[in-house]
């Protein structure tokens, strides 16, 4: 048999959508008015988090301090941490 490899795997998994498929009747509620119409689901997975880390802490003061941007209410909340519902598209 091989014996194992140690070493460290990162992984990091996020969604769009809604995951919620039943109501609180327990009925199946996908396809019906209210239900989000699609879920997505993301992984990544790394072996050296902190150079992505640092690649998007970069990236963020850059948009944070662009200032076309200035303007914008919401880039209070991108300085804080990105999120696709609250930064400008």
């Amino acid at each position: 048999m091989k014996k194992a490899q140690a070493s460290k795997e990162w992984f990091f998994v996020d969604e769009s959508g809604d995951p919620t498929f039943y109501d609180e009747a327990g009925n199946l509620i996908v396809g019906r008015e209210g239900c989000a119409p699609i879920l997505l689901l993301g992984f990544v997975e790394m072996s050296d988090p902190q150079a992505i880390r640092q690649a998007v802490l970069a990236l963020q003061r850059e948009v944070v301090n662009e200032p076309y941007f200035k303007g914008f209410q919401s880039i209070k909340r991108t300085a804080v941490a990105f999120h696709a519902t609250d930064d400008l598209p």
